[in-house]
C-alpha cells in the first residue's frame, strides 16, 4: 500500500470515528436536556411509580450492583440509585468505582443518602448495613454520627443508618435490613489471589489435608469481599464504556447486565427501563 493511499484510509477512518462521537455525544447530551427541562417543569412523583413498577414486576433483584465509569461520581445520582433501589424493595446494593473513590469519599456519599432518603421515602423502617470494605485503604475510615443518634460507619468500617423508625423496629419483623457495599478493584481479582494465597499457606501448613478438599464453597467461604451477601443478580453500568472494570469476577457467574449510557440529570424512568428488562429475562442457568 503506497504512502498516500495509507494516508487516505487512516483519514477516512478519523473522520467516520470522529462523525460517530459526535452523534453519539450530541445524542447523549439531547437526551439530558430533555431530562432537564422535565425536571425543571416538574410532573410525576418518582416514587409513585416506583411503587406501581415493584407491584407490576415478575421478579426483583434480590442483589444490584452498579459500576461506576464515568469520568467523575456524582455522588448525588449514585444517592438517588440507592434511594430507589431501597423504595423498590432490593435488599443489598453494591458501589463499585475502580479508584476507590467511594471508600474515600463515604461521608460525601452519605451526606447525600440521607438527603435522597428524606425525598424518597421508602414508607417501612430500615436498618442499613454498611459494607465499607475499608481494611484496603490505608488511610484512616471515616466515622460520622449525626445529630439525630443515627450512626455511620465506625473505626472499623462498619454501621448501621436508622431510617423511620430506632434500630430495635428496624430489625424487628415490621422493618427491612439492607446491605450496602462500596467496592474497588484491590477487592476483585486481588481478593482471590489473597485467598489462593491463604488457602495454600493452609495446605503446606497442614491444616488442609487434600488439595481435593479445596472446592468453590471453601473459597467463597474465605472471601473478604461481600462476604455472606448473595452474588448481583443484575450488574448495571453507569456510563459509555461496556467494561466490567475488573468487578468481582467470582460473584459474576450468573449476573445480567444492562447499561445506563449518561447520569446526566438521570431520571427515574431509566432506573425503571432496566428493571422491567431484567424482570422479563428468563435465566436458564446453562440449560
Amino acid at each position: 500500500m503506497s504512502y498516500i493511499s495509507e494516508a487516505c484510509l487512516i483519514s477516512a477512518l478519523w473522520f467516520f470515528h470522529a462523525a460517530f462521537s459526535l452523534y453519539v455525544y450530541v445524542t447523549m447530551y439531547s437526551q439530558a436536556a430533555v431530562r432537564i427541562c422535565k425536571k425543571i417543569i416538574g410532573g410525576r412523583n418518582p416514587v409513585e411509580g416506583l411503587i406501581e413498577l415493584k407491584e407490576g414486576l415478575d421478579k426483583i433483584p434480590k442483589h444490584i450492583a452498579f459500576i461506576l465509569l464515568e469520568d467523575s461520581i456524582n455522588y448525588s445520582t449514585t444517592a438517588s440509585l440507592i434511594a430507589w433501589s431501597l423504595v423498590v424493595g432490593i435488599e443489598n446494593i453494591s458501589l463499585y468505582d475502580p479508584a476507590g473513590e467511594l471508600k474515600q469519599n463515604q461521608d460525601t456519599l452519605l451526606i447525600k443518602l440521607n438527603e435522597k432518603l428524606k425525598e424518597f421515602n421508602p414508607g417501612v423502617p430500615l436498618s442499613l448495613i454498611w459494607w465499607s470494605h475499608s481494611e484496603t485503604l490505608v488511610q484512616d475510615r471515616t466515622v460520622i454520627v449525626s445529630k439525630n443518634g443515627a450512626m455511620y460507619p465506625d473505626v472499623n468500617g462498619n454501621g448501621r443508618i436508622q431510617i423511620n423508625g430506632d434500630i430495635s423496629e428496624a430489625q424487628g419483623a415490621e422493618g427491612a435490613s439492607v446491605n450496602i457495599s462500596l467496592l474497588s478493584k484491590v477487592d476483585g481479582k486481588a481478593d482471590i489471589a489473597r485467598c489462593a494465597r491463604q488457602l495454600s499457606s493452609q495446605l503446606c501448613g497442614g491444616a488442609l489435608t487434600a488439595v481435593n478438599k479445596i472446592n468453590e464453597e471453601m473459597v467463597a467461604a474465605n472471601l473478604r469481599s461481600n462476604r455472606n451477601l448473595s452474588d448481583p443478580s443484575l450488574v448495571v453500568r453507569l456510563g459509555q464504556f461496556n467494561s466490567n472494570a475488573d468487578f468481582l469476577p467470582w460473584q459474576l457467574r450468573l449476573s445480567e447486565f444492562h447499561s445506563i449510557d449518561c447520569t446526566l440529570a438521570l431520571e427515574v424512568t431509566q432506573f425503571t427501563d432496566v428493571l422491567r428488562g431484567y424482570s422479563r429475562c428468563q435465566q436458564r442457568f446453562g440449560k
